[in-house]
């Protein structure tokens, strides 16, 4: 069962459709981005996504939700 690991919705439609953020190749298409399994830790990898296309307002790790205060530290609010 492929897919993405990594699944995030962000505020805005994303700018590019597809870049690399903490080594792993991001695929946006309007507001939805996915990625394979990274190395880093979720957080990082949210924090990675968020600086290169926006803020993020949901982001899951292999379908399990990021904490609400995860998320807020993921866009630089915590």
């Amino acid at each position: 069962a492929g897919g993405a690991f990594y699944r995030a919705e962000l505020a805005d439609a994303a700018k590019t459709a597809r870049f690399v953020a903490r080594d792993v190749v991001w695929v946006c298409e309007g507001t939805t981005c996915t990625a394979g399994r990274g190395t880093s830790r979720p957080l990082m990898m949210c924090a990675a996504l968020a600086k290169k296309a926006g803020r993020v307002a949901s982001f899951t790790v292999d379908g399990k939700p990021l904490e609400d205060a995860d998320l807020a530290r993921c866009n630089g609010e915590g």
